[in-house]
C-alpha cells in the first residue's frame, strides 16, 4: 500500500484510535445493509474462497472460506470480527500478499480503491489481485468516486445541510479536483474546512450538526494519510473491462458504486 513508504509507525498511530472514529461512523463512509446485500449477490455467481481486502466487519461474512488481509496491526486489533471456522485474518501488505496463484475465486473491499494512489496502486493492486484469484474470478469493491462535474469550493456551504459524513467525502473530493489530483492528503481537506467554516457555531446552527460531531473534521489536522478520489471516466479508461454497479439509496450513493472487474 501507497501510506507505508511514509513510515509505518505514523501510519499506525494514525490508526491507533480508529476503533472510536469508526464506532461514529455512518454511510457513506461503512457500508450498509444495501451494499452488503449487493456485494454478496456479485459475488455469488463465483462460488470459493473469498478475499477481504481490509477487515470490514460488515463483509467478514460473506464467502467461505474468507481470508482478509491488512498490514495493520492496530487495524485488525480495533476493527476485525475476529476468527473463527472459515474466516481469518492475515497480517500484510496488499501489494505483496503471501497467496498462492489462484488462491481465491473472489476479492472484496469498501473504499479499497481509495487508500492507494491513483493511477499507479491501482494498477499494482489489480495485478496482484489478478494473479492470487483463480481464472473468471471477480473483484468487487465499494469505490467512492469524483463527479465529472467538479463541486465548487466556494459554493459548497449553499448546498449544505447534508450529513456529516457525506459532506466529508463531498469536501475531500471538492479539494482533490480543485487542485486537478486525485490524490489528496486529509490535511489539505482539514485546511480547507477551516478556510471554509472558521465559525463553527454558526455551521452548526445552519446544518443541525453538533458542535461534537463538526469536531470529527479535526482529525485530519495532523493526518498521515493521503486518499485518492478519481472519477468513474478515469477508472474505466484505466481498466477497460471494469464496470460500476450502482448500489443503495443513501446519502451519496451516486458517488459510491460497486467496481466490478472479472478476470
Amino acid at each position: 500500500m501507497r501510506e507505508r513508504g511514509k513510515g509505518q509507525d505514523l501510519i499506525e498511530r494514525g490508526y491507533s484510535d480508529l476503533h472510536k472514529r469508526w464506532a461514529r461512523s455512518r454511510s457513506p463512509l461503512r457500508p450498509n445493509l444495501e451494499v452488503v446485500a449487493n456485494i454478496e449477490a456479485l459475488i455469488a455467481p463465483h462460488p470459493g474462497p473469498c478475499l477481504l481486502l481490509g477487515v470490514t466487519p460488515e463483509l467478514a461474512t460473506m464467502g467461505q472460506p474468507l481470508v482478509a488481509i491488512d498490514w495493520s496491526a492496530a487495524m485488525i486489533a480495533q476493527v476485525w470480527s475476529g476468527n473463527a471456522d472459515g474466516r481469518t485474518v492475515v497480517q500484510a501488505d496488499w501489494m505483496d500478499m503471501p497467496f498462492a496463484s489462484g488462491s481465491f475465486a473472489t476479492t472484496i473491499g469498501d473504499g479499497v480503491p481509495n487508500m492507494l494512489h491513483w493511477p499507479d496502486d491501482y494498477v499494482r493492486i489489480i495485478a496482484r489481485l489478478s494473479e492470487v484469484l483463480s481464472p473468471g474470478g471477480r473483484i468487487v469493491m465499494r469505490c467512492f468516486t469524483c463527479p465529472e462535474e467538479p463541486d465548487d469550493l466556494a459554493c459548497l456551504e449553499a448546498k449544505l445541510p447534508i450529513g456529516f459524513h457525506a459532506f466529508k467525502w463531498k469536501l475531500a473530493m471538492a479539494v482533490a479536483q480543485a487542485a486537478g489530483d486525485a490524490n489528496v492528503a486529509m490535511t489539505s481537506v482539514w485546511e480547507a474546512f477551516e478556510r471554509l467554516f472558521p465559525d463553527r457555531q454558526r455551521l452548526s446552527r445552519a446544518t443541525g450538526w453538533s458542535l461534537a460531531v463538526i469536531a470529527e473534521i479535526d482529525d485530519y489536522a495532523q493526518s498521515p494519510h493521503i486518499k485518492s478520489f478519481p472519477t468513474r471516466a478515469q477508472i474505466l479508461a484505466k481498466f477497460p473491462s471494469a464496470r460500476f454497479v450502482e448500489c443503495g439509496r443513501y446519502e451519496l450513493a451516486e458517488r459510491c458504486p460497486l467496481l466490478v472487474l472479472d478476470l
